[in-house]
């Protein structure tokens, strides 16, 4: 059903957001990370 998939996709998202502020940080922590090796290198 069109709404089944509709509230599928809203649970994963919400899913993605809950870990979203975790994976976040540690995107910008690696990023940063490699920013300054770049730049150190």
């Amino acid at each position: 059903m069109i709404s089944a998939r509709v509230v599928g996709l809203m649970v994963v998202i919400l899913l993605l957001l809950a870990d979203g502020s975790i994976s976040l940080d540690l995107s910008t922590n690696t990023v940063s990370k490699l920013k300054s090796k770049r730049r150190m290198g």
